[in-house]
């Protein structure tokens, strides 16, 4: 008589069967998300609000590529471009101090002193 073998799952594997079982919505919410956080990011003025939505995009860009199964290369993504990039962009951001442009104001002020 042959013995079953008992085969344990690993922890993993209930992450696999969730992602095999909703892959469609799971890669369409990924993507649509990706796409209004790409066209909110022309909306914004602030340059703080943008870098943070640049961290956003490059991490739901990372989380496409682990749904392909390139581990390695999301794992490259978040730490070169989130670790590294985006985060000298907002120190330098920061250090510079740049503000909120408000085309509006600044148009007032050069009206004002052209009287």
């Amino acid at each position: 008589m042959v013995e079953q073998w008992n085969h344990t799952p690993y922890v993993g594997s209930s992450i696999l069967s969730f992602m095999n079982m909703y892959k469609q919505s799971f890669l369409s919410l990924i993507s649509y998300m990706l796409l209004a956080s790409t066209l909110a990011l022309f909306e914004l003025s602030n340059p703080i609000y943008v870098i943070v939505l640049l961290i956003v995009i490059f991490l739901l860009g990372s989380f496409l590529l682990l749904f392909f199964q390139y581990q390695y290369f999301a794992l490259l993504y978040m730490v070169v471009y989130v670790g590294a990039i985006l985060v000298l962009f907002l120190f330098v951001i920061m250090m510079l101090e740049i503000r909120q442009l408000n085309i509006q104001q600044s148009f007032l002020v050069f009206i004002n002193q052209k009287n």
